[in-house]
């Protein structure tokens, strides 16, 4: 998972909710009003993810591969910057 969200987050990304899946592997979720982004990593590092757009409509899903890397960073940035919009002091939860 770590490895995965190295490509898809930079800087801006809003930080993901974190769960294990309890069969070895992680679940990344990031929730802005009724959009979501789900990442799950399975204990032998296949991915999959699940997308929908600020309606609630699945706009994203299947299996990680680089060509999904992609258009997954780019939703991860539009949903940032829609939190950053309504909340920009969200990384204050996150300081010491």
């Amino acid at each position: 998972m770590f490895e995965f969200l190295q490509k898809v987050s930079d800087r801006r990304t809003v930080f993901p909710f974190l769960s294990p899946d309890g069969e070895g592997g992680v679940l990344a979720e990031w929730h802005a009003r009724k959009q979501r982004i789900e990442i799950e990593v399975d204990g032998d590092g296949n991915g999959l993810f699940y997308a929908s757009d600020a309606d609630g409509r699945e706009v994203l899903a299947g299996e990680v591969s680089p060509q999904s890397e992609h258009k997954l960073r780019r939703l991860l940035l539009d949903l940032s910057v829609r939190v950053d919009l309504e909340n920009p002091t969200w990384r204050a939860l996150f300081a010491r």
